[in-house]
């Protein structure tokens, strides 16, 4: 064997990987893997939606389209025989692996995520900077703000590969231009 061989091609070895599904089947897909035994993540958030007579608090998809599993080689068939499940997200045509400590991090995002602060727009932030979170569930992620809008700042994290709304106070940002 060859020294780029990894552990990944032993039946035994869980890896984390992305699925894509169908539109609007996150939640539901991810119940199916998990009825088949297979561990599977939905990060999902609550949000207030408004309704024709009332607010209503209803919990969505972080990602759209996408759910993590941890399976191993054998167990990749299972997947892709699920309901709602596209297909798995490849780069050079192997799925895409991803570390223990990013699935942490989505984790510790989506814990958090009601209790994060709000972001003062008048704080010199501008389109095109980049930014490094010092402290809080995004610690130590760096990013572009693509937009800010009111107190929000859309910013792309180039270590999770998404943009996603984000609301920081002031001391947690180090701007990097």
């Amino acid at each position: 064997m060859s020294g780029n061989t990894t552990s990944f091609n032993t039946s035994a070895t869980r890896s984390w990987m992305v699925v894509y599904t169908r539109s609007n089947w996150e939640k539901k897909t991810d119940q199916l893997l998990k009825d088949k035994g297979i561990i599977s993540f939905c990060p999902s958030v609550s949000e207030k939606r408004k309704w024709a007579d009332r607010y209503k608090t209803v919990s969505t998809p972080l990602f759209k389209s996408y759910l993590f599993v941890q399976v191993s080689a054998t167990d990749q068939f299972k997947v892709k025989q699920t309901a709602g499940i596209i297909d798995f997200v490849q780069h050079c045509g192997k799925p895409v692996l991803v570390d223990d400590s990013e699935i942490t991090r989505v984790k510790e995002i989506v814990s958090s995520y009601t209790n994060l602060d709000i972001i003062n727009s008048r704080g010199g932030y501008n389109i095109g900077d980049k930014i490094q979170i010092k402290n809080g569930p995004f610690t130590d992620c760096s990013g572009e703000i693509v937009k800010v809008h009111g107190a929000s700042v859309l910013m792309v994290l180039e270590q999770l590969g998404c943009a996603l709304i984000v609301k920081l106070s002031q001391d947690q940002i180090i701007l990097n231009n």
